[in-house]
């Protein structure tokens, strides 16, 4: 069940909703895309829009505390998109998804092209009604540079919740993880921290 707190919606989507695979066209060749949890959240918000801020945590998250010490931090940070790992083309230039953008017919910046790693984040409800209005107007590719991407195209609000990239605000440095604790590979053999989110688990 959604857990409700004030106008801040946490929903909790298990792995298997995503789980999807179908058949689509890149770079002429056949491949197997997920659906994956950006898109089923806007899904969420466009059946219930009611909420100021939506928050999305794959189910092989764990926070080494109470994921209300998370929420309660960000209660009244009106950021639009908070999430972990952000990093614009120019710092991670290798990263295999940048490809599969595509903006339709809007021209942006290079400068404005990042990407995020989202098995936890927080959207508001503004960014999602920006997000449902950039698909329609035919932007796609994979969600952890469509969504962010959008965002920054139009000026929305980003922020890093850990780690110690640019969008990490000053004397926020690795706050909620590290690149030790929150990764796309398996975590190693670590002491676990108080207030701090393990992925994967």
């Amino acid at each position: 069940n959604p857990l409700i707190t004030g106008k801040i919606l946490t929903r909790i989507l298990n792995l298997i909703q995503i789980k999807i695979w179908h058949l689509d066209r890149f770079q002429g060749r056949n491949f197997k895309r997920r659906i994956i949890l950006g898109f089923l959240l806007l899904d969420f918000f466009l059946t219930y829009p009611e909420y100021d801020y939506y928050w999305t945590i794959e189910d092989d998250v764990v926070f080494s505390g109470k994921w209300g010490t998370l929420f309660d931090y960000y209660s009244n940070d009106a950021t639009d998109m908070i999430s972990a790992h952000i990093k614009s083309f120019s710092e991670a230039p290798q990263w295999e998804w940048w490809d599969s953008l595509n903006t339709g017919l809007d021209i942006i910046k290079k400068e404005n092209i990042i990407c995020a790693f989202n098995p936890v984040y927080r959207l508001s409800h503004r960014a999602l009604q920006y997000v449902h209005e950039s698909l329609l107007n035919g932007w796609k590719g994979h969600a952890e540079v469509v969504i962010s991407t959008i965002l920054k195209h139009n000026n929305l609000s980003i922020k890093d919740f850990g780690g110690t990239g640019n969008f990490v605000p000053i004397g926020e440095e690795n706050l909620f993880y590290d690149n030790q604790t929150h990764s796309h590979v398996a975590l190693s053999i670590q002491a676990i921290r108080q207030d701090i989110i393990y992925h994967p688990i």
